[in-house]
């Protein structure tokens, strides 16, 4: 070979090794303060790739745009508990990851298929996830639309938009997350998409299985088709294991369609001995229980009550910041999207507040309750001088955005009134038990009374006053 044709073929392969060097360099997204900033598939694939196959495990990220998978190979985030298990930070910012398609064929027990096949100690948020997942398994497995399996991972804001299918053995399979565990915590998370249980195993829109977690504020939109008749559904958890589980403020209103015996909120519950239900409703109409535990309780409601505001309002009840929303007339039942109205409530109706005369209703309404309430004196002062305060502002929505940072103190003093309540009914009853003693009562008996019956400010005897100076005071 000539001298000048080698030093052709030379040049030619060092510009071959240094396009691919550049194209290597340009999948890897830049830092701002250790955190990746990703923009691309190819950067979203390189992030996947440092976790599963290199094990940097503690890596974060935030991505920048929205992400279109369609036509490339997943790598799902964190292969097991085990070995190169996610521990880092995802924000998605906000932002959609569509066109994801996962197929699978897992073969023995433990195995997993999600987004992110195994998470733990770590914190997933702000993401939705459109796309859909086939898998086969020939043992016990896990999977779900975004993690196969949480291990004390905090998972907030996070949305799966995911058609799911699974044939073989399952230990859970949901919307959100398979398998979870140790304390992880499920806040303002939904599923919109289809899951379709043809196996006898646990299924659940937000999770399939749990043992040891926290759902607050989650929803189930999607559909259930049930092609096993002895398949364990519902509509927000598939199966509550013998540990905690705490399920507050969550609706469900998904459908149910096929075999089997799924239920509106949890599959199957093994035991109420630690776990708590607070605040949960589900549509009448899909499910006639909340789930195989009387224990557990949530409360039904129509298609008519989704619409009218109520469920929106009631599930916003005891919680400091609003996160269900509903535009009257337009959605039929509550989001989570607050770029929908929030609901209040006047007079026993529900209403979107907006205007003068919506505004001089409601406080009207809140001052009234200020009057009448027993509850401590020094919170409703403040809580009234705030109201009024605030009807001063010319522009109803100023005095809604008051009224609703005034939630807090609103709750509070809902909750000072539940302590009066139940002090009065100690106190009648305490009154009803000194009653039934007609015979000549001695120094004490006497003082109990006049601590029931009597306004008696702090003294020696009352350090606090008597009951009747409690309650008005």
């Amino acid at each position: 070979m000539k001298r000048k044709e080698v030093i052709t073929l030379f040049l030619f392969w060092m510009l071959f090794l240094n396009a691919n060097i550049i194209s290597a360099d340009e999948s890897v997204p830049p830092q701002i303060d250790g955190i990746y900033q990703i923009k691309t598939a190819d950067e979203l694939l390189w992030f996947a790739e440092q976790v599963s196959i290199k094990g940097n495990q503690y890596i974060k990220c935030l991505l920048l745009n929205d992400i279109d998978m369609e036509g490339r190979e997943w790598i799902p985030i964190g292969n097991t508990p085990e070995k190169n298990s996610f521990w880092g930070h995802f924000d998605g910012g906000g932002h959609t990851i569509k066109g994801l398609h996962i197929n699978s064929f897992l073969k023995g027990n433990w195995q997993y298929a999600g987004m992110f096949n195994s998470a733990t100690h770590c914190t997933i948020q702000n993401l939705t996830v459109k796309g859909n997942i086939n898998c086969n398994a020939s043992g016990f497995s896990c999977m779900a639309g975004i993690i196969a399996r949480a291990w004390d991972a905090k998972v907030s804001n996070v949305h799966s938009f995911l058609e799911i299918s699974v044939t073989g053995g399952f230990l859970g399979v949901g919307g959100v997350a398979g398998y979870a565990h140790d304390a992880s915590s499920f806040d303002d998370c939904s599923f919109h998409g289809v899951i379709t249980c043809n196996t006898s195993d646990f299924y659940g829109g937000i999770i399939g299985n749990s043992a040891e977690s926290y759902i607050n504020n989650c929803a189930n939109y999607g559909d259930f088709i049930l092609t096993n008749k002895n398949s364990r559904c519902g509509g927000i958890l598939g199966q509550a294991d013998n540990t905690c589980i705490v399920v507050s403020n969550s609706l469900s209103i998904g459908s149910f369609e096929g075999q089997g015996n799924p239920q509106a909120m949890i599959g199957h519950v093994q035991s109420m001995s630690f776990s708590k239900s607070k605040n949960n409703y589900f549509l009448s109409e899909n499910a006639s229980k909340a789930s195989d535990n009387s224990l557990f309780k949530a409360s039904s409601a129509t298609v008519e009550e989704l619409a009218s505001g109520k469920v929106t309002y009631e599930l916003n009840q005891g919680q400091v910041n609003i996160h269900w929303y509903q535009t009257l007339g337009m959605d039929q039942f509550p989001m989570m999207d607050s770029s929908h109205a929030v609901v209040q409530k006047l007079n026993g109706s529900y209403f979107n507040p907006n205007g003068k005369e919506a505004c001089e209703a409601l406080l009207s309404q809140e001052l009234s309750y200020c009057d009448t309430v027993i509850a401590q004196q020094s919170i409703i002062d403040v809580y009234k001088k705030a109201l009024t305060y605030g009807s001063n502002y010319d522009n109803p929505t100023d005095f809604f955005d008051l009224y609703n940072s005034l939630l807090e103190l609103r709750n509070l003093l809902k909750h000072s009134e539940e302590t009066y309540s139940f002090y009065c009914s100690s106190i009648n009853k305490y009154r009803q038990y000194l009653s039934m003693f007609t015979s000549e009562k001695g120094e004490m008996f006497q003082k109990m009374e006049r601590y029931i019956d009597s306004y008696v400010e702090p003294c020696q005897d009352f350090p606090n006053g008597s009951s009747m100076y409690i309650i008005q005071h």
